[in-house]
């Protein structure tokens, strides 16, 4: 009786949609209870699918009759048609996966992708592709993907390209942002940086609206309030921000909806009432540029590295500065022993003997210099060749004049 009830308020809905004043393109009604139900009956672990708190971000919609649903963190793919009334057939024969949590699920070329992904404790940080006639994903190979990638922080469709930030295993840049080009598979890196993991690097994907748009509606859901924060993606520029239009909404359900068409914003209320808006209309009270803040974390991360670098650079001069300070003074201090044993070579000859100041000087080699300076050398040379301990210098006061110092060799 339930699901009878089901199809009776979908066609109802239908019918009604199609007496809309608005002639603007209509996604279709998205019983998100009778698709649920048909996906379970065709799967033998129902319980694996979560698609009651993940169905939105599990769902795309190609177009008003076709859409494609992979449960999160699964290799299930259905196909669910909105044609004439809602009908669910699963394509695929891949179990359960389990390492694409939170994977980028997208449509381009009439094919449908899987990039990236978590799970079991892993990260994978790879495009897998659906292939239709075997019902099988494989994995398609990516050209110049980042050395030891660990994973897709963020990632948006536009065109032809995925613009993706990937997690790198390096502990010089460990984010690496640039282009996937899906006509040829061949990823271009723009700028790598270094970032804590909690810095919100991470872009929201588009939940909603028709895929391949260049505007991606995504739906932040309160559950106390029974409201629901509405923000708008711009894929072709990686804006994220909220404006004046969405603000307040109740949450969206797939009977409610919003969605973008062209450049005009849409409503779709709970009992089918659609209200419209063009997007140069309204106004935006917050936003963040995904691609602005990435480059400010390449420039905080080359500024970071610019201070290490100057901070090693100090530590490298002050090293070099003491070591060279005690090269030098170990030189200076060699050549003083040096020198005293040269004197004390000479004074040995003259063991036994006594001299005056005079003579004592020359043999000190310091009789070129002033009565101050020489007084002061010959006291230190003599303290150093007495303390050496082959020599002693003694000092004895002149008997002819007791004014005078005569000095013993000994």
């Amino acid at each position: 009786m339930k699901h009878t009830s089901s199809i009776q308020t979908t066609i109802l809905i239908s019918f009604l949609l199609l007496f809309n004043t608005s002639k603007a393109q209509l996604p279709p009604i998205i019983d998100t209870s009778l698709i649920i139900n048909e996906c379970s009956k065709l799967v033998p672990d129902p319980d694996v699918l979560r698609l009651k708190e993940h169905f939105f971000d599990s769902f795309i919609l190609v177009n008003d009759t076709i859409g494609y649903l992979n449960p999160n963190g699964t290799l299930h793919l259905f196909e669910i048609n909105f044609s004439d009334s809602t009908t669910v057939k699963k394509l695929s024969i891949s179990k359960y996966h389990g390492s694409n949590f939170n994977r980028h699920l997208f449509y381009y070329n009439n094919q449908i992708y899987s990039f990236g992904g978590s799970g079991l404790f892993n990260s994978f940080g790879k495009l897998i592709e659906f292939d239709f006639n075997s019902g099988e994903w494989f994995l398609k190979k990516i050209t110049n993907l980042p050395l030891n990638s660990n994973g897709i922080v963020s990632s948006w469709l536009y065109g032809d390209y995925i613009k993706v930030l990937f997690y790198v295993n390096n502990e010089k840049n460990n984010f690496s942002f640039g282009t996937l080009d899906l006509k040829n598979f061949i990823y271009e890196e723009e700028l790598s940086f270094h970032a804590d993991k909690n810095d919100n690097l991470y872009a929201p994907r588009g939940l909603l609206s028709y895929c391949n748009s260049r505007f991606s509606v995504m739906q932040f859901y309160h559950r106390r309030s029974k409201k629901a924060t509405i923000k708008v993606f711009d894929n072709k520029t990686g804006v994220l921000s909220e404006n004046t239009f969405y603000k307040d909404r109740l949450s969206l359900d797939g009977v409610s909806y919003a969605y973008i068409v062209d450049s005009t914003l849409f409503y779709r209320s709970a009992n089918l009432e659609i209200d419209s808006l063009k997007l140069s209309q309204t106004k935006n009270f917050s936003s963040l540029s995904y691609p602005k803040f990435y480059a400010n974390k390449y420039e905080d991360s080359i500024s970071n590295k610019r201070v290490n670098y100057l901070l090693i650079g100090v530590i490298i001069i002050l090293i070099m500065s003491y070591f060279t300070f005690i090269t030098v003074k170990k030189s200076k201090s060699n050549g003083l022993i040096n020198g005293t044993l040269l004197i004390e070579n000479k004074l040995i000859s003259k063991k036994g003997f006594k001299l005056n100041r005079e003579e004592l000087d020359k043999l000190l080699e310091i009789s070129h210099l002033n009565q101050d300076s020489s007084k002061t050398i010959r006291s230190r040379l003599i303290n150093e060749i007495n303390e050496n301990g082959k020599i002693e210098i003694k000092r004895e006061r002149n008997p002819k004049d007791k004014r005078f110092f005569d000095y013993k060799i000994s």
